[in-house]
């Protein structure tokens, strides 16, 4: 079994799971997103949670060669300093940037943001395809 395809897979289900609620319910979504990086604590707790999904990328990167392996080594480890650098060190700059793509009102048509979801889904089953395709 390829651990690059196993993390892959893992990598593919989990942007599925978690872009599928802006296709059906995109108003509960984005308020979740903006609880979530309402205080400094939580956008510094999330970019914790990221940090530790990308270990199981570098370290499949680091144990097999191959194409999938080596682009998981790099995008890991530039994923990795992307989010100690805007999430953990300095949130507020993240913060600011997704205060300002939420919508302002609530009754707005969220089209734009539902179309964004199902591109998400499908970005998602093809790294997921991608995945079961290396095992």
């Amino acid at each position: 079994m390829s651990t690059a395809g196993i993390v892959t897979m893992f990598l593919g289900a989990l942007m599925v799971a978690t872009r599928a609620p802006l296709i059906f319910t995109p108003r509960k979504a984005l308020a979740a997103l903006r609880f979530v990086f309402y205080t400094e604590t939580r956008t510094r707790l999330l970019g914790g949670v990221i940090t530790t999904l990308e270990i199981p990328m570098i370290w499949a990167g680091l144990t097999e060669n191959s194409d999938l392996a080596g682009f998981l080594l790099v995008f890991g480890i530039f994923i990795l300093m992307i989010t100690i650098l805007v999430l953990v060190i300095f949130p507020q700059a993240y913060m600011g940037l997704v205060e300002s793509l939420m919508p302002k009102e609530t009754d707005t048509n969220l089209f734009g943001w539902r179309l964004l979801g199902v591109v998400a889904v499908i970005v998602g089953t093809a790294i997921f395809n991608v995945g079961f395709n290396a095992l």
